[in-house]
């Protein structure tokens, strides 16, 4: 949705620049945005693919280095937002209705026209998104060698979070909230047939208001955002008339509060300054109240084909300034295979305790999903860089509790994996751990079981 009004303050300042003056710099691509727009372009998958293809192509060819970064689940800490769009479906699918039922009375031929228009329009608007489609992208990017990331929640927040950590040039959106984010660049209005985009710098918009980034970032709350509710009757002009006399929203409220004439018209919500709480943090500090977050979802990074009727998945997790990694055992069939790739690298997995382990919820949404597949298992080790003596604790835990998961037959009858399965006794089958060991671009953990020694986990140094 973006910030209300917002593209009209700043136009004067957007420079039409050829895409190909952008060779060699590093791009992130807002892809939910792309998705809607060709969504509502072509009619089917495969075309929107085309789009797709044609869009990656030409960033390609015009030497610029995409990477094209993915929404995840909503967060569940900003409800407002999944609120908002509930809401505004709600009022669309009404509309239509209405429409529908006018069509079904009004005889003038101009009033017909005009209802068939708007319906088509919500029609439009109202389609759902391919199931598929995001699986779909990324193996066409994957194809073409072209890098894509997986948020966690909003990919807005990981592309600022990317621009800043990683470096690159700027996004390419179409949604100006890019510039409440501080990105230092924001490309919009891409037009293929000009070669062009409209660029805005972040340090002009600021010096265009003559604002600093607090300030600014409470203009575009009070002009309308995703994570906060309005003052009624404040626009673009008042909002930045009345911060740039109060410098901030809580300031206003009192200035309101203080002239019965104001405080009558521009009412709100009771919580709406909780509201303005969580987006100053989205917007400032990436995250609803302020803390550091995990903003990147976990990735599958390493597939290790193992003699044995399982494949091993290694899936690497960042989490704050920690990297957690997960080793899984599963079903070796191509089938199966795949689609616990899309669920390890899309979990349908939220939480309101941004401390708590995403490993954790992983295993559990994973373990349910496996069971309901046949011949399936599913065994998981994790770690947060550790030490030695955090490893071997941990692999004991994990293997102590091994009568909790689920085994299938082909693991108990492996001769290998058989001597980590459940004990029939609940006792822990690990009896002497070795010392970590192993060749220059690995380690090798091995556990000495009271049957034998069994390799577990292979991790990088």
């Amino acid at each position: 949705m973006g910030i209300y009004g917002l593209k009209k303050e700043i136009k004067s300042i957007g420079k039409s620049i050829q895409i190909s003056t952008l060779a060699g710099e590093t791009i992130y691509v807002d892809i939910s945005i792309w998705m809607h727009k060709f969504l509502h372009t072509v009619e089917d998958l495969d075309e929107m693919l085309k789009l797709f293809d044609i869009q990656a192509r030409s960033l390609l060819k015009n030497g610029i280095i995409p990477v094209y970064v993915f929404d995840g689940n909503p967060d569940p800490n900003v409800k407002i937002v999944t609120e908002k769009r509930i809401n505004l479906k709600t009022k669309q699918l009404k509309r239509l209705d209405d429409i529908d039922e006018a069509l079904s009375t009004v005889t003038d031929e101009g009033a017909i026209n005009a209802l068939i228009v708007s319906k088509l329009s919500l029609e439009n608007s109202t389609k759902d998104m391919p199931k598929d489609i995001k699986t779909r992208c990324k193996e066409l990017l994957t194809n073409l060698g072209v890098s894509y990331r997986q948020a966690l929640y909003e990919a807005d927040t990981l592309i600022a979070e990317l621009l800043i950590t990683e470096g690159g040039y700027g996004v390419l959106s179409e949604d100006v909230d890019m510039l409440t984010y501080q990105c230092p660049r924001l490309l919009t209005d891409l037009n293929w047939r000009t070669n062009t985009v409209i660029e805005f710098v972040f340090e002009e918009v600021l010096a265009l208001f003559k604002m600093d980034i607090p300030t600014f970032v409470d203009y575009c709350i009070l002009c309308g955002c995703d994570y906060a509710g309005k003052i009624k009757f404040i626009g673009n002009a008042k909002a930045k008339e009345w911060i740039k006399r109060c410098k901030t929203i809580e300031s206003l409220l009192v200035f309101l509060k203080s002239t019965p004439q104001l405080s009558k018209r521009h009412t709100y919500e009771d919580n709406f300054l909780e509201q303005v709480k969580i987006a100053r943090n989205m917007f400032l500090r990436r995250s609803p109240t302020g803390k550091p977050i995990p903003l990147e979802g976990p990735k599958v990074s390493t597939l290790i084909e193992t003699p044995h009727d399982t494949i091993e998945i290694i899936v690497t997790s960042p989490s704050g300034s920690n990297v957690t990694t997960e080793i899984i055992v599963c079903n070796k069939e191509e089938s199966i295979k795949k689609d616990f790739i899309e669920i390890v690298s899309e979990p349908q997995i939220s939480t309101e305790d941004p401390t708590e382990s995403r490993l954790d919820k992983l295993i559990n949404a994973t373990e349910n999903y496996l069971a309901s597949l046949p011949k399936s298992d599913l065994t998981s080790l994790k770690f947060e860089e550790p030490t030695l003596d955090e490893v071997i604790e941990n692999i004991e835990r994990t293997v102590a509790s091994f009568d909790k998961k689920i085994v299938s037959p082909s693991v108990a009858d492996d001769p290998i994996l058989k001597n980590i399965a459940p004990s029939t006794d609940n006792k822990n089958p690990i009896t002497n751990p070795t010392e970590l060991s192993g060749s220059n671009s690995q380690d090798v953990i091995t556990i000495i079981s009271s049957n034998g020694e069994s390799r577990i986990i292979l991790c990088d140094k």
